[in-house]
């Protein structure tokens, strides 16, 4: 039996810190900055409580742009933005 990848991010100690990209797939690894792999480390289990789900396309997306996805989820409408009510 094989287990969906589930992708999670720690945060640092505010928004503006670089966030640790966590990915499990049986196993925890990281997203090494430097090195452009995973790395397989079993400590992140010990952490999984402080572990925040993200997305696979956020993951997609830094690994690319190297930015940290937004902790906080709250996506905007623009339409709405900025109206009086």
């Amino acid at each position: 039996m094989t287990t969906q990848t589930q992708y999670f991010m720690l945060q640092g100690r505010s928004n503006t810190d670089s966030s640790l990209i966590i990915r499990f797939d049986g196993q925890y690894s990281y997203w090494g900055k430097k090195s452009q792999t995973w790395i397989c480390d079993p400590n992140l289990q010990q952490i999984r409580d402080n572990l925040k789900p993200i997305t696979g396309n956020d993951v997609k997306k830094y690994i690319k742009t190297g930015a940290p996805p937004r902790s906080d989820y709250q996506h905007v409408n623009p339409k709405i933005d900025g109206m009086r009510i």
